[in-house]
């Protein structure tokens, strides 16, 4: 797994920028877990830094994880199907995750 430190990430948000992208989509593995413990900085950060250059930012997340203080334009959650598949599918989750959504 590579690790991108805030510096990095932000650099590259620049660079995006400056080529005419607008949307940033943070996802892959649990975006919500991302911390650069250097800079002591978060996804939150992350996003807030996006949104100071004008990105319309999403954010892929299984759910798991409260995400209180996170302000994307747009959250997807990861759900596979009704309580009974999902839990199938992925353990005992689906009423956390809905919590967390609520």
């Amino acid at each position: 797994m590579v690790k991108m430190d805030f510096e990095k990430a932000t650099g590259i948000m620049k660079k995006l920028h400056k080529n005419g992208v607008r949307i940033i989509v943070f996802e892959g593995g649990e975006p919500l877990l991302w911390k650069d413990r250097k800079e002591q900085k978060g996804i939150g950060d992350l996003i807030e830094e996006a949104k100071k250059s004008f990105f319309f930012v999403c954010i892929t997340t299984n759910g798991t994880l409260p995400y209180d203080n996170i302000e994307p334009d747009i959250f997807f959650v990861s759900l596979d199907g009704l309580k009974l598949t999902h839990d199938h599918i992925r353990g005992e989750s689906f009423e956390k995750i809905i919590s967390n959504i609520d």
